[in-house]
């Protein structure tokens, strides 16, 4: 039952939020990614699904 508890709201609180130089590295990594895949699938012409 601990598990359907959560969902009122009684668990712990929400943990801090990252450092903001931790977020941009991730959105960094995230956009880098996207751009790579992007690329591959221009070059090789084969359509993104």
């Amino acid at each position: 039952m601990l598990y359907f508890q959560k969902f009122k709201g009684l668990s712990k609180p929400i943990p801090p939020s990252p450092p903001l130089k931790v977020v941009g590295f991730v959105w960094l990594g995230g956009f880098l990614a996207a751009v790579v895949v992007g690329f591959l699938a221009f070059f090789t012409k084969q359509p993104l699904v």
